[in-house]
């Protein structure tokens, strides 16, 4: 809305020469003269254009509709495949436990004796 606002500012500040956020707006827009027109008038202007464009839905032209493009993710990335696999990940076993752990496997026949704090 207020890219709209500076447009219809910018337009009657500057006139055709301003640079535009929305160049494919500028005949929908309000043109004041800034010699003419008070500060408050543009101001009033700004908000009334910017209110307007952006509760008024955008119609699609017939050459625009039949141009665009849908993608659909889900199908593209298989989705609902994809959360499954995902789901049944979490329940699997992680590779590295699959033959269980021995916990006196894993003890080695010589014992070090650490202390973690000398007297």
């Amino acid at each position: 809305m207020a890219a709209l606002a500076y447009d219809v500012a910018a337009l009657a500040f500057k006139g055709d020469s301003a640079s535009l956020n929305f160049p494919h707006a500028a005949t929908s827009l309000p043109r004041l003269n800034s010699r003419t027109s008070s500060v408050r008038a543009i101001q009033n202007a700004a908000t009334q254009a910017a209110e307007s464009h952006f509760l008024m839905p955008t119609e699609v032209s017939s050459q625009e509709a039949s141009g665009s493009f849908f993608w659909d993710e889900e199908e593209v990335f298989n989705l609902p495949e994809l959360l499954n696999s995902m789901a049944e990940a979490l329940i699997m076993t992680p590779p590295a436990l699959q033959n269980g752990f021995n916990w006196v496997a894993g003890e080695s026949e010589t014992t070090v004796d650490l202390t973690l704090w000398g007297n």
